[in-house]
């Protein structure tokens, strides 16, 4: 099994946010990294040997694996107020699988959640835990993670609200003033530090691994690290001294000391059992040796775990009660009283794990406990209320009679809980149960449709208990009110609605003045398809002037059984309905969604006469999706369709949809017109996601756009169309070019006398050929006397609408390039070479460049591990701060006229500049240029 997760007893009490919170620059200023003060960090390791590592796990002999001590953290996240998914942070604390850990179920202890307190809005990377003891107590137990897209390394303390796991106090440890930084991993090395894999996020620099440690403050001194090598040889340590290490303080050295002693069970069980059964032995400690046994069981152990559920600490209890649910029999009448004496526990989360044992091994008694805590206390939310609920239900009839006992104490509070819980289960036996629920006088309307509710939500309808539900909804047809309606979709299930009684049950429903009886009537009737009543359901469905919700059910109805008159009733419908009258969107997508399935052209027809009008963006956002796949309907639907409306997360959900072809162009443009315009001087970084995409291969601009020196192409030169515009041209020119183009690219429809016509750009003509580049950006050679005919097209060779292939963040990048407009490049020259000597790698590293013995240069990079120097002139028009751009090759030092610079972004000097770089090659094409930074 995997090692466990401990968090430090610090943890159990949330402290308050570090008094310190301010960057200051690291030593390193070529780094360029800020770092909360009191750290330090440093870079450990670089270079192409990183690319391709995703985890970092550092283990005794210093090598690289996977983590075992992730957080796992899946969408949603709420950046908002931090909150995360319940149950999907942290790990079980005894078998290492995600799951809720009691520290983050601390209600009392954790404070309000100020919403916006998360550092970024998109969903954060598996972090670790801070567990060791190298860095102050006051952060210790804090989750260290980073989020995509920003170049930070982040800490946040972790709290509980309402049973949900959520974030708080974040603050940035280490921040990267280049935006070079791009962490994918974080973990805690043997020596306390946390080592983070930096993959850098920018093309032309290898990845690295930093360091950072505690290098102290006024209050809080300086913490020296522990030897990285201190565990290596606990693989042969005997167990009594590795049985002491798990009694220690370190919560690193603790993991290490049980995987060790995970690897020898045999040989340490006996020092094991008497570690766990020690009462005086910290609660950490026993749980580890509980973790260790628990794969070798053995029956004398159960008596131990039982004691367990009563001793300190809380992750020892969880633990226990969790072992018991795997190992004890069925109705163990030996850990009976414990378990629902724990059920009482102080600790929520150890309250969870006892409620699913009691309801795996079915302890009598257990139902009625779990009934009580349920309707005596105050458990209205959160993990807790759900797991009870869980835990109750799988107890069937006991579980409801228990439930049913409550109700009818006569005590109103207890009722009202006891209805609510009933409700919630959901299950069988609250079906079997519902005649005599509703037979309780003391239950209101409510409460009784409620209960039915939550029936209908139930897997199976037994067909006995369903006839008894009619029976009492027949006999009390006044009193019953809204119960009535809400119990018509469970009969319907169950098919009873199709005998006598039920078919007269129904017609009394779709005869009732009350509209939820209508539209409960209506709807049952196309559920259990009685075909008799479809006439009443299809004189509804066309009733003009009838309410909303009964018409909507009506031809919902009719829809589902795919009647005949159920195309005609929806468009009636929806072309009477008044969208000023505030309908709800969940009376109207219904129909709109059964209407496209059965007859998309109406449902197109319909809707160019009813989207101008409607302002519920989520219900113009589900006619849009109707007609995804049919471009001539989407241009209809676009047209008329009030995009402005749609919000930006219905927006993007639209975009995002790799279905939704038809409707790409305009809903790409409303949301390009939505973002912020390109920062003014323009921004290198913004700048170099647009060159990415310009000159990727999928992008094919660099097929008709000549980049840099060389050949012309079919297309202006890449310097002539990105020169910068206002926002609104740039979209214009990036989603329709023949609205405005250069009339010497002009495009040629090219007709072969064999009848195949394409469109392109004539070339050269040499030796009877000439060749075409055509709108795929590819070149074909025709035979000139093959031709015959040529006519201009009056358009741009670029097609309308190509950026459309583009997911929206490419397209993003590609206008920004275009609105900022690309400054000119500083080509380097380069002069000579030289291969770099693995003796004068460790120099190069840290300081300014010697003068090496240079080779004369050839116009091909030599193969070389270490890489090669590249010595060249630059010429900068204004000198300043650039950022390089490589290709084919990473990227490890740079040097200005002798002295190391920041690779990320070197200072180039005015004029004519020597610069230096220590390029490793990766392929056999290469290229490289700087992109100056401060705009045009």
């Amino acid at each position: 099994m995997l090692s466990l997760i401990i968090m430090l007893l610090a943890f159990s009490q949330p402290p308050s946010p570090p008094p310190w919170q301010k960057l200051v620059p690291a030593p390193q200023a070529r780094l360029g990294l800020r770092v909360m003060e009191g750290c330090a960090v440093e870079v450990v390791a670089e270079g192409p040997a990183l690319i391709g590592a995703t985890r970092l796990l550092m283990v005794p002999e210093g090598l690289i694996a996977t983590d075992h001590s992730l957080m796992r953290t899946k969408r949603p996240w709420s950046w908002k107020d931090g909150r995360l998914v319940p149950g999907e942070l942290g790990r079980s604390p005894l078998n290492g699988m995600p799951g809720l850990h009691p520290h983050f179920l601390r209600s009392k202890a954790a404070p309000p959640i100020a919403p916006g307190n998360a550092l970024s809005t998109t969903a954060p990377i598996d972090g670790t835990m801070l567990k060791g003891d190298r860095f102050p107590p006051i952060i210790q137990g804090w989750w260290l993670t980073a989020h995509p897209g920003r170049p930070a390394l982040s800490a946040y303390r972790v709290v509980s609200r309402e049973g949900a796991d959520a974030v708080s106090d974040g603050i940035d440890l280490v921040v990267a003033d280049f935006r070079d930084m791009e962490i994918i991993s974080l973990t805690e090395g043997p020596d306390g530090a946390v080592y983070a894999l930096d993959i850098r996020g920018a093309s032309a620099l290898a990845p690295r691994i930093l360091r950072l440690t505690w290098a102290g403050v006024e209050d809080a001194p300086a913490l020296k690290p522990h030897p990285f090598d201190r565990f290596s040889e606990l693989a042969k340590a005997r167990p009594e001294a590795l049985v002491e290490m798990l009694k220690g303080e370190d919560a690193l050295a603790r993991t290490a000391a049980a995987q060790a002693l995970a690897a020898k069970p045999v040989e340490a069980a006996e020092l094991i059992g008497r570690l766990m059964a020690d009462p005086e032995a910290p609660s950490d400690a026993r749980l580890e040796a509980l973790r260790i046994l628990e794969p070798h069981w053995k029956p004398a152990m159960k008596a131990i775990v039982i004691d367990l559920l009563e001793q300190p600490g809380e992750h020892l209890r969880m633990a226990a009660a969790e072992v018991l649910g795997w190992r004890a029999g069925k109705k163990d009448q030996d850990c009976a009283g414990v378990l629902l004496k724990a059920l009482g526990d102080g600790d929520v989360g150890v309250r969870i794990k006892v409620a699913a044992t009691l309801s795996t091994l079915r302890i009598d008694g257990g139902a009625e406990a779990l009934a009580n805590t349920l309707t005596l206390e105050d458990v209205s939310a959160g993990a807790m209320r759900a797991a009870f609920v869980a835990s109750l239900a799988t107890y069937g009839g006991r579980g409801m009679e228990a439930l049913l006992g409550a109700a009818e104490s006569g005590v109103r509070r207890q009722a009202e809980r006891a209805v609510a819980v009933a409700a919630e289960c959901g299950n069988e036996a609250l079906v079997e149960s519902l005649p005599r629920w509703l037979e309780n006088p003391n239950l209101n309307e409510s409460q009784r449709q409620a209960l039915l509710v939550g029936g209908s939500r139930s897997p199976k309808f037994p067909e006995k208990a369903s006839e008894k539900v009619l029976n009492w909804l027949v006999e009390h047809q006044e009193e019953a009110g809204a119960a009535r309606a809400a119990g018509v979709e469970m009969l319907a299930k169950a098919g009873v609605v199709r005998g006598e009684q039920g078919r007269a049950f129904l017609k009394a429903l779709l005869a009732d003045a009350n509209p939820a009886a209508q539209a409960s009537g209506a709807m049952a009737a196309g559920i259990a398809g009685m075909k008799d009543l479809y006439p009443e359901v299809v004189a509804l469905a066309r009733k003009t002037g009838a309410p909303a919700a009964v018409r909507s059910a009506s031809v919902r109805s009719l829809l589902l059984v795919r009647h005949a008159s159920a195309v005609d009733a929806a468009r009636a419908f929806l072309e009477e309905t008044d969208p000023s009258t505030d309908i709800p969107a969940e009376w109207l997508s219904p129909v709109w969604e059964g209407l496209f399935s059965q007859d998309a052209a109406t449902a197109v027809a319909v809707a160019v006469k009813r989207l101008p009008a409607y302002t519920d963006s989520s219900l113009i956002r589900v006619i849009l999706r109707g007609a995804r796949q049919d471009r001539a309907a989407a241009e209809r639907l676009m047209r008329a369709a009030p995009l402005a409306r749609l919000s930006d997360g219905d927006l993007e959900q639209l975009l995002d949809d790799p279905e939704n072809i038809a409707h790409r162009a305009p809903l790409m443009q409303q949301w390009l017109g939505r973002q912020a315009p390109a920062s003014k001087p323009a921004d290198s970084e913004a700048m170099e996601r647009g060159r990415t995409v310009f000159l990727s291969e999928s992008a094919r601009c660099i097929q008709c756009h000549r980049w840099g020196a060389g050949k012309p192409l079919a297309g202006p030169d890449a310097a002539v169309i990105l020169r910068g515009r206002p926002r609104t041209e740039a979209i214009k020119a990036l989603m329709y070019p023949s609205a405005h183009f250069d009339r010497a690219y002009e495009s040629t429809v090219f007709k072969l006398k064999n009848g195949q016509e394409f469109t392109g750009i004539s070339g050269p003509r040499q030796g009877g050929m000439e060749s075409i580049t055509g709108e795929d950006g590819v070149v074909r050679v025709v035979p000139t006397a093959d031709m015959a005919s040529r006519r201009l097209s009056g358009r741009s060779l670029m097609p309308d609408l190509a950026a459309t292939v583009f997911n929206r963040n490419e397209a993003n990048a590609l206008v920004s390039l275009v609105e900022q407009g690309m400054p000119a490049l500083a080509m380097p020259v380069v002069v000579r070479h030289v291969p770099v000597s693995p003796d004068a790698e460790s120099a190069m590293l840290k300081g300014d460049l010697a003068n090496p013995s240079w080779l004369p240069w050839k116009g091909e990079l030599p193969s070389s591990i270490e890489g090669v120097l590249l010595e060249a002139t630059v010429e900068s028009a204004t000198g300043g701060p650039a950022r390089p751009i490589l290709e084919g090759g990473f990227l490890v030092r740079i040097w200005v006229d002798g002295t190391l610079q920041p690779e990320a972004l070197p200072v180039l000097p005015k004029g004519a500049g020597k610069v230096v770089a220590w390029v490793i090659p990766a392929k056999r094409k290469w290229d490289w240029a700087f992109l100056p930074v401060g705009g045009n």
